[in-house]
């Protein structure tokens, strides 16, 4: 029988949250041989494999380490007609969450492309995970204004509505649109649909702009109802600054090495948005602005986190200055390649 979903997780010394991932889709109300997990591994030495084999995953070495190379393998030995991007750090909450994205497909045929609602902070976890969940990184809010805790709160204030049903709704773009950055999450689409896309030019540089390629081309965006993943992301606020370090240094030193960063994304940007990001060091330097964004977040959701906003923001952007000076005057920076144990 085909298989219907491939779900790729890129993973290094990811024991500590794994398991929960794993479970999650076992759980679903789907054929289960209808569905493959691919553990594309970084070399862990932890017991990830050993888990990953108990719930009958395949594994894929990844000699790279990064997860947009695990993709990347991934995505090449993937049999299933779609593809959903996971973490090993996120947690399906809905038990027919593929059942759902399915029937999204099977009923909309312009529609290759779907996303979760929002990722959720998981209960005891860390406050300033549920803040990386909701900002993600003060310069991607800056740029875009989503708000990762909410995709359809924010994706409904900002873009048209061609459809709404019980699970999911359907939104459009145009090609002034500016095409949002909200590609994690379990992300699924089309395998067949992006390789016609892009053609003889698929490479790892094409992992991280899967989404606004397809976005671009279709114009349009399954949003699903009720299916949030749980993310365990950042356990503490030196991982969350570590991360937020690494995105600025694959940015600005190896835009080429894996296709992640700012840089990549700016050919599917509108000429406003190209001006907007010089800004974000005024913005970040004058601490009132994004004190102010911080309050509102804060009266929001109700958590004192967000009043971290303009100290994150300013290193941030502080972070950015200091790696583009040290690229001027040709300093290396030691980057990570480490996304487990959080």
């Amino acid at each position: 029988m085909d298989l219907v979903f491939t779900i790729i997780m890129p993973t290094l010394n990811s024991e500590k949250t794994i398991e929960k991932s794993l479970k999650s889709i076992r759980n679903q109300e789907f054929e289960q041989k209808k569905i493959e997990i691919l553990l594309c591994d970084g070399g862990s030495t932890d017991k990830t494999l050993e888990i990953g084999l108990d719930f009958g995953c395949k594994i894929i070495r990844n000699e790279n380490k990064l997860p947009e190379w695990g993709k990347y393998f991934g995505f090449i030995e993937a049999k299933g007609k779609y593809i959903v991007f996971m973490d090993s750090d996120e947690e399906f909450t809905n038990k027919n969450s593929l059942k759902n994205r399915f029937e999204c497909f099977i009923n909309n045929k312009n529609i290759k492309n779907i996303i979760c609602s929002g990722l959720l902070n998981p209960p005891s976890f860390s406050e300033i995970n549920f803040y990386s969940n909701t900002v993600g990184d003060p310069f991607s809010f800056f740029i875009y204004g989503i708000e990762g805790d909410n995709f359809q709160k924010s994706l409904k204030r900002k873009y048209s509505i061609l459809l709404e049903e019980e699970n999911y709704y359907l939104i459009s773009f145009n090609k002034n649109s500016l095409y949002p950055i909200i590609d994690g999450g379990t992300h699924t689409f089309e395998k067949e649909f992006i390789l016609n896309l892009i053609s003889d030019s698929f490479s790892i540089n094409t992992i991280p702009l899967i989404f606004n390629l397809m976005a671009r081309k279709t114009m349009a965006l399954g949003v699903m109802k009720n299916d949030f993943i749980n993310h365990y992301s950042s356990s503490n606020i030196k991982t969350y600054v570590s991360k937020i370090k690494w995105r600025i240094e694959h940015s600005i030193f190896f835009p080429d090495k894996s296709g992640v960063g700012f840089i990549n994304r700016e050919k599917f940007l509108p000429h406003f948005v190209k001006i907007k990001k010089i800004f974000f060091i005024p913005y970040s330097f004058s601490i009132i602005i994004p004190a102010i964004t911080g309050i509102r977040l804060f009266l929001e959701k109700k958590k004192k986190v967000f009043l971290l906003h303009p100290f994150i923001t300013f290193f941030t952007s502080f972070y950015i200055l200091f790696c583009v000076i040290a690229k001027i005057f040709g300093k290396k920076i030691k980057t990570s390649t480490s996304y487990g144990n959080k």
